[in-house]
């Protein structure tokens, strides 16, 4: 496959999503009359595009389609609830046809067939223009002619033929992304009589003429029964590789075409008409620029590279003590912070590219279960790292999986519980310091925390806990459970999902992100799943500190405040592992003991770095705070990459390893070894 039909496949992804999410709009405001213009053009665009790439599979499907939305466009035919469903399924037919090689005709039939049975045939041609496709011969009423010109297909309501005008002057360089103009003005051609007028003057001399270059521009006329729209539709896959203008003449025209048209410079409106109202969206387009995912990886390792080199410049130059070269190394750590930060911005992507997708499935999986629901999204502009976006698609979807089967409710128990039939489900991000707080919320039947309670007891999970701290379980402590491996509380375990099934999984990955996850839940208002994702898994900004003679990093976004306390503060606590905090009792971990090193530090004071925030706080005792530390993110490999304290490493300046901590999975270890003191069970 050459470059230039993937960058056509992926455009047309572009474009597809895009009209799945029209067609979802569709079905909340099906007389929205702009919503249908732009559905028709999307399609028209598609299909034009697949013509030049040589997708006629595509092609022939397409235009069945924009038939059936011609229709609806032009007020003969109004869009039934079947139609706007069976048109979600066009939408996918329309992705496999672009990914599929050959395609499925068959399928394509049976899809086409569906539509055209909604819709009467003498509605589709009400000018006895029969269907190309003799599979659907068999459909036609016996009046019916047989096809005329598919040049005179999708006329406007009024059947008026109308003169349009085109100025197309592509780019020197548009062989270079694969498009053939001839292509374009060959579909121009399609749609009523045309004439066209080329304009040779910008061809050099032989001797310079480059073949790969184009140097010709064109003057169209076309009388036509096609909207102007739609003959500017014809060049939206090269709007941003052409200079265009498309408009129509003054005074339409009711005769056949002419036999002998005057000159394109001659009709009124010419050459001073005013340039396209597309043009904005063509600079716009100019603007953008597809990168390989790959080179943007490459891109933030080097830069990485560069943020440990400028670091260990930084440490020479400091230690020699020359002004002058203190102030270049100041400037040149400002310049790669700076650079840090656009390479990241770079590779963050708004969450709606994650949340978006999840409206078909939100409708789709609820139709299957026979329920209504929407998915509602917001602060869809708040951006995370492509990495991070990729890998929460997993956990998002079953999480939409649980909600859908075990907490909204059928149509029937919601009208009886005084709520819509349709369940809501909002997808919420904001932003939270360095991170992002992605919160889930349905309106269902929300969780039974007695259910809980009695499913903990039978299976086992309470058994480590004392008679007393049975007595005072937390609502906090119930809904934990359900991230216990196989935990559920559903009477018959759904073949798709199970409240609690699987979520240990999802807390998994979660956590694998350095993110935390946490469950709130009302009985019959509904529940809400809150994520806590680092908005990038690049580079970050740590906390350096030093345990003995090894050194590590804690993510800057976990710390919450530091602290020095003598070795009397520490014995004075020594029996319970708290330490008494502005009237708070925050329990601390010493990490020399957690990870088993020989007792270092001799001066007698310490550092406890206090970590989390109200009443999650949890603190962990050092020998030394280093200060804030730019750090690149490495993966783990061999033997350490199973590590469940550790969530990767980095390189400092002096060329030492340290190694970054995963605050959670640490105090869980410290927890379950009585390295740390806690008064409720599920709390440290």
């Amino acid at each position: 496959m050459d470059k230039f039909t993937i960058t056509f496949i992926e455009e047309a992804e572009d474009l597809l999503a895009e009209l799945e999410m029209d067609l979802l709009k569709w079905q909340v405001a099906p007389d929205d009359p702009a919503r249908i213009g732009n559905i028709f053009r999307v399609v028209h665009t598609i299909k034009g595009s697949g013509a030049m790439f040589g997708f006629d599979e595509l092609v022939r499907f397409a235009h069945q389609f924009e038939t059936a939305l011609d229709a609806i466009r032009d007020g003969r035919y109004t869009a039934s609830p079947e139609f706007i469903e069976l048109s979600l399924g066009v939408c996918d037919h329309l992705n496999r046809l672009i990914q599929e090689n050959p395609p499925d005709a068959c399928i394509s039939d049976d899809i086409i067939a569906s539509l055209y049975r909604l819709i009467p045939l003498s509605v589709l041609y009400p000018n006895g223009f029969a269907p190309e496709n003799p599979v659907f011969e068999t459909m036609l009423p016996a009046a019916m002619p047989p096809a005329a010109d598919a040049g005179d297909g999708g006329r406007d309501a009024a059947d008026t033929r109308r003169l349009v005008l085109i100025d197309f002057t592509p780019f020197p360089e548009i062989f270079e992304s694969g498009n053939n103009p001839l292509f374009l003005l060959k579909e121009v051609q399609q749609t009523g009589g045309c004439q066209i007028f080329p304009e040779i003057d910008g061809i050099p001399p032989l001797k310079e003429l480059d073949p790969e270059r184009c140097y010709l521009r064109w003057d169209i006329e076309v009388e036509t029964f096609r909207r102007v729209d739609d003959i500017r539709d014809i060049f939206a896959f090269v709007d941003d590789l052409c200079e265009l203008r498309v408009w129509e003449n003054d005074a339409p025209s009711t005769d056949p075409v002419h036999d002998n048209p005057a000159p394109f410079s001659e009709r009124s409106g010419g050459l001073d008409a005013p340039l396209d109202s597309g043009t904005n969206r063509q600079q716009a387009r100019r603007s953008r620029l597809r990168v390989s995912s790959r080179k943007l990886d490459l891109l933030v390792d080097l830069v990485g590279e560069l943020v440990t080199v400028q670091a260990g410049i930084s440490r020479n130059i400091l230690a020699a003590g020359d002004a002058d070269s203190v102030l270049l190394s100041e400037q040149l750590e400002q310049l790669v912070a700076d650079l840090r930060e656009a390479v990241i911005s770079v590779r963050m992507q708004p969450v709606a590219l994650l949340f978006t997708p999840f409206k078909r499935f939100v409708h789709d999986f609820s139709q299957e279960l026979g329920k209504k629901a929407v998915l509602d999204i917001r602060g869809g502009d708040t951006e995370l790292d492509k990495t991070v976006l990729e890998r929460l698609k997993d956990p998002i979807l079953h999480i939409f999986r649980n909600s859908l089967d075990h907490g909204i409710e059928h149509p029937q128990q919601r009208r009886e519980a005084g709520k819509p039939e349709t369940g809501h489900i909002v997808m919420a991000a904001e932003y939270a310091g360095s991170q992002v707080l992605i919160r889930i919320s349905d309106d269902g039947k929300g969780i039974d925390t007695g259910a809980v309670r009695r499913r903990a007891e039978k299976s086992g999970l309470l058994d480590v806990l004392r008679r007393d701290q049975r007595q005072c379980l937390t609502e906090e402590f119930l809904l934990g459970c359900i991230f216990s491996p196989g935990f559920s509380t559903a009477e018959k375990i759904s073949d798709v999902s199970g409240r609690g099934v699987g979520m240990d999984v999802v807390r998994e990955r979660i956590e694998e992100l350095g993110g935390d996850i946490r469950l709130s839940s009302k009985p019959g208002q509904g529940t809400t799943v809150t994520l806590l994702i680092p908005m990038t898994l690049a580079i970050i900004s740590g906390l350096l500190i030093r345990v003995g003679e090894t050194f590590y990093v804690i993510p800057m976004a976990d710390v919450s405040e530091v602290m020095e306390i003598t070795d009397d503060d520490e014995n004075g606590e020594k029996t319970r592992r708290v330490i008494g905090i502005r009237e708070e009792l925050v329990p601390w971990i010493r990490l020399e003991e957690l990870f088993r090193l020989p007792p270092s530090n001799e001066t007698g004071i310490s550092c406890l770095v206090i970590m989390g925030r109200k009443d999650e706080r949890v603190g962990f005792l050092v020998d030394e705070v280093m200060g804030e530390h730019q750090t690149v993110i490495r993966p783990l490999e061999g033997l350490m990459r199973h590590s469940r304290v550790f969530s990767g490493f980095t390189i400092l300046p002096d060329g030492k390893v340290a190694l970054i901590l995963d605050i959670r999975r640490i105090t869980d270890v410290a927890e379950a070894e009585s390295l740390v003191y806690t008064d409720q069970p599920g709390r440290i």
